[in-house]
């Protein structure tokens, strides 16, 4: 299955794309957002994690802030509309784009059990208290 990502757009004022997955016979649109910011700009804890892999301050991240490539909503006890793909296809564009924009890393703040399980299946490392942040770091070519 290929999923099309329509254009994207540039989120004013932050420094962030915001892409629109457009609806297919048997789902909702979907979009997800993309923040860019610097290491230095990222909670302490952050900050923390992201050094010992490497990053220095200035390095640019990737802050994956919305992630919703199935539509909003969605019921997480049914599941409905996942396991189908579609994240794991908007997820790879997306690494794509973050590489293309110089970033190092993505960053991605989840409590929700399917998204941290997706996120963990795709070798996100998980970090915090409550392990609800992860961060991918990125092989740049």
């Amino acid at each position: 299955m290929e999923i099309q990502v329509e254009g994207l757009q540039w989120d004013e004022p932050v420094d962030g794309y915001h892409y629109k997955i457009p609806a297919l016979k048997d789902k909702p649109e979907g979009e997800v957002q993309l923040i860019f910011k610097r290491v230095s700009d990222m909670l302490p804890e952050v900050q923390e994690v992201l050094s010992a892999h490497g990053l220095k301050p200035e390095d640019r991240i990737a802050h994956l802030n919305e992630f919703y490539p199935n539509g909003k909503g969605l019921d997480e006890k049914t599941g409905e509309h996942m396991k189908r793909g579609v994240g794991t296809e908007v997820l790879n564009f997306l690494t794509e784009q973050c590489i293309a924009q110089g970033a190092r890393a993505i960053y991605v703040f989840s409590v929700k059990p399917s998204m941290r399980s997706f996120l963990l299946k795709k070798g996100f490392e998980t970090f915090g208290s409550k392990n609800w942040h992860h961060i991918l770091i990125l092989k740049q070519s």
